[in-house]
């Protein structure tokens, strides 16, 4: 199993990175739905059991990635 995030910096940093230029991306507090993904990486600092491995890793070259990020920015 690879590993989850070692401290908030690095949590915040991927948010920043990928969540918060994804076109997946629902903000709960304006009452959209929030991405599943995002959501178990939420739920997995009370449970790292459902952290999404299969979606969230550190890749060769140590940098986070998701696989499903579909960036909201012209590229």
């Amino acid at each position: 199993m690879s590993e989850v995030f070692a401290n908030g910096a690095e949590y915040d940093y991927f948010i920043m990175k990928f969540c918060d230029r994804c076109q997946k991306y629902g903000d709960v507090f304006e009452g959209e739905k929030p991405c599943p993904i995002e959501d178990r990486i939420n739920t997995a600092m009370m449970n790292d059991r459902v952290f999404p491995h299969e979606q969230v890793f550190r890749g060769d070259n140590g940098e986070w990635t998701c696989t499903e990020f579909e960036n909201t920015e012209a590229e």
